[in-house]
């Protein structure tokens, strides 16, 4: 059995593929990774590391074992980084993984209540599409992924509704005159309309609202995250939907009305089962759930 420490080392290796930062990010001599290397490499019986002046690079076995390694060392890191920080409920770190929407939504708000009341707990949050939260929750790099709906999740996976939300269409100042009216979703048609981008969950659910009503979608403009939405449309490039959560009196936007009311999303926090979650990760969920009881 090989020690975790050689992988460790490699795992190193990878990260800055250069044996001089390695040796000082783990404080010790260039001269012990490369041995500690050349003996995994003699162990496996396979080269790792292709070695030049200008440092390393993967050989096709080296590129491979990471992809394995990286996940096993993330996780004995983040186990010390708990123990060393002290492995209780009001200490340790939260990793968490969000997108734009549920980021401005809800975790915001929910995280500056819960720092007043835990102000010892620490969080590393990646703002991210749904599809790389699952898959950072997946990874075991997330204890939580923070999503909006629509979306499916993995039969091991579990989720818990936190928030519900509608969405909202808005203009800025060119169409303020549509304030004062309703709209059909035929009548958008008409006027210049933005959306997020294919393959996001907000633009699923708008593509399947359209749809259901007959109509094509057909973006103008597609941005790539719904905090790019609220500035494209206070600058006149169209209509679009936003979650009404997120937008205020001083926006300089304007709600307009449409004949059917947007159906209600939900915010969930999404976690795999049967994987062990630090105290201080258990106490953010905790904490959550009881915001939305």
């Amino acid at each position: 059995m090989i020690s975790y420490e050689y992988y460790k080392v490699f795992y190193y290796c990878c990260q800055f593929m250069n044996f001089t930062k390695a040796a000082e990010a783990l404080d010790t001599s260039q001269s012990s990774i490369s041995h500690t290397i050349n003996t995994l490499e003699y162990q496996l019986g396979c080269r790792l590391f292709v070695r030049s002046n200008r440092g390393i690079d993967f050989t096709a076995e080296g590129e491979r074992l990471y992809y394995y390694v990286r996940e096993g060392c993330e996780q004995f890191m983040r186990g010390e980084n708990e123990l060393m920080n002290g492995f209780f409920a009001d200490s340790g770190t939260v990793y968490l993984s969000a997108t734009e929407t549920a980021l401005h939504c809800f975790l915001f708000s929910i995280l500056n209540s819960f720092r007043e009341k835990f102000p010892g707990i620490k969080f590393i949050i990646e703002n991210s599409s749904s599809f790389e939260a699952l898959n950072s929750v997946k990874s075991g790099k997330s204890d939580y992924a923070v999503l909006s709906s629509p979306i499916d999740i993995p039969n091991d996976f579990s989720k818990k509704s936190v928030l519900k939300f509608r969405d909202v269409l808005i203009g800025g100042e060119k169409f303020r005159e549509l304030a004062g009216k309703t709209l059909s979703f035929r009548n958008l048609l008409e006027y210049p309309f933005i959306t997020l981008c294919s393959g996001t969950a907000t633009r699923s659910f708008l593509d399947r609202i359209f749809k259901d009503e007959g109509i094509p979608i057909r973006p103008d403009i597609e941005v790539a995250t719904t905090d790019m939405m609220l500035p494209m449309v206070r600058n006149n490039m169209g209509l679009g939907f936003i979650p009404e959560l997120m937008v205020t009196a001083t926006d300089g936007v304007y709600k307009i009305n449409t004949d059917k009311k947007m159906p209600l999303r939900n915010i969930s926090v999404i976690y795999r089962n049967n994987i062990v979650k630090s105290p201080a990760a258990k106490t953010f969920f905790s904490f959550c759930l009881s915001k939305c009881a």
